[in-house]
């Protein structure tokens, strides 16, 4: 597979992306499929149908996925092109692993550019993590406590 989305990757990049720095999004979902049969599937939190007060667990598979960013010739709100994706399976590799095992791996097949990554609050611990050539865009809490990075200088009292 990782053939596959590199193959992907370069296509993409190169028609989209000729020069700059390459915008990436990064999030995890679940893909409903049910059956005993079905690789990697099992019981995870349905970030769609939860609420804060009702959390919903459903059957499938649950993915990790990298996007290209663009922004569409017709306007409108970007687009997510998938690059690079991976299974979470229960008892191995963590979300955070496997998004910077993808990250790394991107930034391999293209190793002249630079890249933003943008996720949502859970993978903003990203940015204390071995990723070359990167800038991470995330939320974090009000009342995080703040650590200096690798590279960074916070400035906080």
């Amino acid at each position: 597979m990782s053939g596959l989305w590199q193959i992907l990757a370069r296509i993409l990049i190169q028609t989209l992306y000729a020069n700059g720095i390459i915008t990436l999004a990064l999030d995890d979902t679940l893909f409903h499929r049910s059956g005993r049969k079905v690789n990697g599937a099992g019981y995870w939190r349905d970030a769609v149908r939860s609420t804060q007060k009702h959390i919903v667990y459903a059957w499938g598979l649950n993915l990790v996925v990298l996007t290209l960013q663009i922004q569409p010739p017709w306007g409108g709100e970007p687009l997510g092109l998938p690059i690079n994706m991976r299974l979470h399976r229960k008892n191995s590799d963590t979300l955070i692993e496997l998004a910077e095992q993808m990250i790394n791996e991107v930034a391999r097949w293209f190793p002249e550019r630079r890249f933003r990554v943008v996720g949502d609050g859970f993978y903003a611990t990203l940015a204390g993590k071995s990723l070359h050539e990167m800038t991470i865009v995330s939320r974090i809490r009000r009342d995080a406590n703040l650590y200096d990075l690798p590279g960074w200088h916070c400035g906080m009292p």
